[in-house]
């Protein structure tokens, strides 16, 4: 299963029918959907795909980066 950031990139909030949509899909598990314009979800790659097709949402797999550690001072 991979990580999704899903944008509603659309006038105002994130729509209420789009995210009850979005949970219907086969596979997620819904991470966050706190945010007035974004959810977070695991799921397989067609999560991706569906949501693309979705009109002003774009959807992208999360990525860790994961931070330098610092020298070791002697």
């Amino acid at each position: 299963m991979a990580r999704f950031v899903l944008l509603f990139v659309g006038d105002g909030k994130k729509p209420a029918e789009d995210v009850r949509r979005i949970k219907a899909l086969p596979g997620i598990k819904v991470i966050d959907a706190e945010n007035a314009n974004m959810v977070v979800v695991e799921g397989p790659i067609d999560v991706k795909k569906a949501v693309n097709r979705m009109r002003n949402w774009v959807a992208s797999e999360q990525t860790f980066i994961p931070s330098p550690q610092p020298h070791p001072h002697f």
